[in-house]
């Protein structure tokens, strides 16, 4: 499989991973273990990942708190978080459990995420976002077909998410594009993907859905990569099934 961020500086400008999935209704419990669980994993993909803050009022106090990645320290952020009449009378929040942090790193090196998860309202979303580095030679590491492909996939096995993408803001805007479609896209097994012929590929991940990806060097400058990821959204969106 050719790598099309063999060059990535080509890419740079602002980038994250989101995944996101419609309602499903679960506990606190299951939020918390999962949430550790995501970040435990982000921890072996790169060094970035190792510590988590909660975000301070301050710029004195943004590395005060390390986010500890135990049950009942992630418990009480969480709960933080809850409002009164979030709950029903069983425990769960229609709006879903909140989770954030950051890395703590400079301007430009530092990632952060934001998750809500276990909402079962039919107007929001559950997500799962990784905003990363926007300095170039912090990112250019992240950006590596491969790296992202095993960030991708931790997404999908910990959240399960409809769809997920590796998403270029640059070409968003230029594009105009949705959450739906990125630099890499992913739909959950229970959707129809569209065929698409080279250099789009589509990949079936194991025991889950199927990525949608360019087997060439991306550039959001270049003509021919703009018409590839509008070719993929207009097939995508035709796909009634999916949008």
């Amino acid at each position: 499989m050719a790598k099309q961020f063999d060059n990535p500086a080509q890419l740079i400008n602002t980038f994250y991973i989101g995944s996101y999935w419609r309602n499903r209704k679960e506990n606190l419990e299951t939020v918390i273990t999962k949430s550790i669980e995501f970040l435990e994993k982000l921890e072996e993909i790169d060094p970035l990942f190792m510590k988590w803050y909660v975000r301070g009022m301050s710029k004195q106090n943004a590395t005060k708190d390390r986010i500890i990645l135990e049950y009942e320290y992630v418990e009480n952020l969480i709960n933080k978080r809850i409002k009164k009449g979030d709950l029903d009378n069983d425990g769960f929040c229609e709006i879903g459990f909140r989770l954030g942090g950051w890395s703590g790193h400079s301007n430009g090196e530092a990632a952060d995420f934001s998750i809500t998860s276990g909402g079962f309202s039919k107007f929001l979303l559950n997500t799962c976002i990784l905003n990363l580095p926007y300095k170039e030679e912090v990112v250019l590491e992240l950006l590596k077909f491969d790296k992202l492909k095993k960030l991708l996939r931790i997404f999908i096995e910990t959240w399960k998410p409809d769809w997920a993408v590796v998403q270029s803001n640059k070409l968003m805007n230029l594009l105009d594009l949705s959450n739906k479609i990125g630099l890499i896209t992913y739909f959950d097994k229970k959707f129809m993907v569209p065929e698409f012929n080279e250099p789009i590929r589509v990949e079936q991940i194991k025991d889950y859905g199927k990525i949608i990806y360019i087997n060439k060097p991306l550039d959001p400058d270049n003509l021919k990569t703009i018409e590839l990821i509008k070719h993929i959204k207009d097939k995508v969106e035709a796909a009634s099934n999916i949008i």
